[in-house]
């Protein structure tokens, strides 16, 4: 006995040190699994009792693995059957990480873009985006990291994407983000709405050529006016497009506003077809009752508007043209008609059409007078900043004067009857 208990205590010793060396590869291999033992210490006890505890360890190391392997296998059906359905999907649906590299793109990502997404995966997102996007694309992401501002994530963006090939096309993209173990995952659903924007462009079209249309029909009543609405669109535009670049309504002056102004201005004698022959076609001047029956044409265009816009489903210019019809012969000193508003108060629309109508009036034969050299015409408009004309405008004219001058010579607007220059600007324009 006596040799026997040494022998047995040197192998309890050593089957407790390969008891810990087990239990700390265990924990080592298993360090993060939920349903893994969170401490291995074998029990003091007899050999039997630690053989005992050794296949209780082996058992449980033994179902974990069996559920490991089923967890594994779900886990593969599970992306497999979520994979099917984004591949399934109609939109295109990008992923990429933190770093804007892209992880993956579904069957409809490939199709539209013309990567694979072997060939994509770990590039940047960039290679989807025309080369003048990168740095804006780029700044979003970083002010998004540094400040959180959500200018592109969650929020559904018009944006233009590009294709393998270099062709590029309109697609609607939202932007979300979500979490996985820490790490930031974006996901980009994008559309092409290539054929979308054709259409629109088509109504578009067609509906700027109808609002010409009825305004041409308006002006028809006038046999002298001759290419008024074109010289005066184009008149218009110019000042407004200087105004946008310089002076104090750059930051009134968009893009849109540029569309709706050459959509709208066009429209600013639309209430003309209510004044009657006798008023309108009048060779002398206006007694003072035809001239308020004259006046009438302003409210008469912004009503019908109105009326218009108010069945319209997309009615910013219409908006615009009421503003334009209405008060385009107020006066920046509060001298016009029909309400008598006054500098700022005057939409701006109003404001730059009142010059560019009253020049072209000033510039071309009417059944009421004969036509002004425009050195002349330029000369009237001057004297009156600060009365007629807001003095912003004054200089945008000033600044555009050759711009003006060409489109009087494109129109062929310069066969001119000359008048002398005795009259005022307003005198010699009258309603027209």
């Amino acid at each position: 006995m006596n040799e026997t208990t040494p022998t047995s205590t040197a192998v309890e010793r050593n089957m407790h040190h390969t008891l810990d060396s087990i239990r700390d590869q265990l924990q080592e291999a298993l360090a993060g699994d939920p349903d893994a033992p969170t401490q291995f210490k074998p029990p003091d006890g007899t050999i039997q009792q630690l053989q005992a505890y050794i296949k209780l360890i082996v058992d449980d190391v033994h179902q974990a693995a069996s559920e490991t392997v089923v967890k594994n296998a779900e886990l593969t059906e599970l992306h497999a059957r979520v994979q099917a359905i984004l591949d399934g999907a109609a939109d295109a649906i990008i992923t990429i990480d933190e770093d804007a590299r892209i992880e993956s793109l579904n069957h409809e990502a490939e199709r539209m873009f013309g990567w694979t997404v072997d060939e994509a995966r770990g590039r940047n997102i960039n290679i989807l985006m025309p080369s003048p996007y990168h740095e804006e694309h780029d700044g979003y992401l970083q002010r998004y990291y540094e400040t959180n501002e959500r200018r592109i994530i969650g929020i559904r963006r018009e944006v233009v994407g590009q294709r393998k090939d270099g062709t590029v096309f309109p697609m609607d993209l939202h932007i979300s983000e979500i979490r996985v173990s820490g790490r930031r995952i974006f996901t980009g659903i994008a559309r092409d709405i290539t054929d979308r924007k054709q259409a629109e462009d088509l109504l578009v079209a067609t509906r700027d050529v109808t609002v010409f249309a009825l305004a041409k029909l308006a002006e028809s009543r006038d046999p002298e006016t001759g290419e008024h609405l074109e010289r005066m669109r184009a008149y218009s535009q110019i000042l407004a497009e200087h105004l946008a670049e310089t002076g104090p309504y750059t930051e009134q002056i968009d893009d849109e506003f540029l569309k709706n102004l050459y959509r709208s201005s066009p429209l600013h004698d639309i209430g003309k077809v209510g004044i009657p022959d006798a008023v309108l076609l009048k060779p002398g001047s206006l007694s003072d009752e035809e001239f308020a029956i004259m006046k009438r044409h302003t409210t008469i265009g912004a009503e019908a508007l109105e009326s218009t816009a108010q069945h319209a489903s997309s009615g910013g210019f219409l908006a615009m043209g009421v503003e334009i019809a209405r008060y385009h012969h107020e006066r920046w000193n509060g001298a016009g008609y029909p309400t008598g508003l006054a500098g700022l108060d005057i939409p701006l629309a109003a404001r730059i059409v009142a010059l560019a109508d009253v020049y072209d009036a000033l510039t071309s034969v009417r059944v009421y007078k004969s036509a002004f050299d425009p050195l002349v015409a330029r000369s009237m408009i001057e004297q009156e900043e600060a009365k007629h004309f807001d003095p912003a405008v004054i200089e945008a004219f000033h600044a555009s004067w050759d711009a003006f001058q060409d489109v009087q010579k494109e129109m062929d607007g310069c066969t001119f009857e000359f008048a002398d220059a005795g009259a005022p600007a307003t005198a010699a324009a009258r309603p027209n």
